[in-house]
């Protein structure tokens, strides 16, 4: 690789470092923006509406992409940004586009999400 290929990725990565680290830290925000103290209530209420409270599945995919993002930047500074998590093959540069965090190539994610499909359907045999 030359030296201007070199200058071309730091800047490349410099661009997404903070686009990803500014998205990062609106996400943190909203966390912080959306913890508010809770009354103290019996366990078993708590247990009861923890599924169904929608603030709650708010926050647990706020969490989650916070860590996509956390990995994202990980993946930059280790190198290996672009590449698929699971198969290491380059991931297409309009899923990167899409969404910077992505670590997955399209057929690795057909995959997870058919073997989570699965699952799902594994879940409800047993439970009926």
């Amino acid at each position: 690789m030359s030296s201007h290929q070199n200058a071309d990725n730091a800047f490349k990565d410099c661009g997404l470092w903070n686009q990803l680290h500014s998205e990062r830290e609106k996400t943190c925000q909203d966390l912080l923006n959306q913890s508010r103290p809770q009354s103290i209530v019996e366990t078993s209420e708590l247990n009861q509406s923890w599924s169904c409270d929608p603030e709650v599945t708010h926050r647990e995919i706020l969490q989650a992409r916070l860590r996509q993002l956390d990995d994202a930047l990980d993946r930059i500074m280790s190198g290996t940004y672009g590449e698929c998590s699971n198969c290491g093959r380059w991931i297409e540069d309009n899923r990167l586009a899409a969404d910077p965090s992505v670590s997955l190539c399209i057929d690795c994610q057909h995959r997870a999400e058919n073997r989570l499909l699965g699952m799902t359907a594994l879940k409800k045999i047993h439970i009926h």
